[in-house]
C-alpha cells in the first residue's frame, strides 16, 4: 500500500477542479458535503455544474496561474496530458493534486464514503476496481443502515 489513508479537514481550503465534464461533476458532488469553497476552471461546463450557483466558475483554458492560493487540485479532464500537466505543475507549487485518470501517479485519493448517523466510513480500493469498490460500498451501505444504537 502506498497511501496513507487519513481524513482532511478542507473547510475554508480553496478546492480547484481542472475539467467542466461528468468526472468534474461527480467530484463536485462528493466535496460538496464538507465545502462549497470550489473552483471549476474549463472552456466548457457542463449544465448540472453551472446549476451550482454557491461555487466559482471560470470558462477558460487551464494554465498553470490558476493553481496559485488552491489547498487541493483535481485533475478532472478528458486529457491525459492536460491531467499529466496539472498534477506536475501542482507539485511544483507543493500542492496536492488527485489525476481522477491514473489515480496510482494522484498524490491523494478521494476515497468512496458510506455514512449513517453515526459514522462515516472511507473506502479506497487497493487495485483500481471501481466496480468491486462501489459494489462493497452498497454491501457496506445496507449492514450500517440496519445497525441498531
Amino acid at each position: 500500500m502506498t497511501f496513507l489513508p487519513i481524513s482532511i479537514n478542507i473547510v475554508h481550503k480553496k478546492i480547484l477542479l481542472v475539467g467542466g465534464g461528468k468526472v468534474a461533476y461527480q467530484k463536485l458532488k462528493g466535496l460538496l458535503p464538507f465545502t462549497n469553497d470550489i473552483t471549476v476552471l474549463a472552456p466548457d461546463i457542463i449544465d448540472e455544474i453551472n446549476n451550482y450557483s454557491n461555487i466559482i466558475k471560470i470558462t477558460d483554458g487551464y494554465k498553470a496561474d490558476y493553481l496559485t492560493g488552491f489547498y487541493l487540485v483535481y485533475a478532472c479532464t478528458d486529457n491525459p496530458d492536460l491531467n499529466k500537466k496539472v498534477l506536475e505543475d501542482s507539485e511544483n507549487l507543493g500542492i496536492l493534486c488527485n489525476r481522477t485518470d491514473k489515480a496510482e501517479a494522484s498524490h491523494f485519493h478521494s476515497p468512496a464514503l458510506v455514512e449513517n448517523d453515526q459514522f462515516w466510513i472511507a473506502i479506497n480500493s487497493k487495485k483500481k476496481n471501481p466496480k468491486a469498490l462501489l459494489q462493497f460500498r452498497e454491501k457496506l451501505r445496507l449492514f450500517l443502515n440496519g445497525m441498531k444504537e
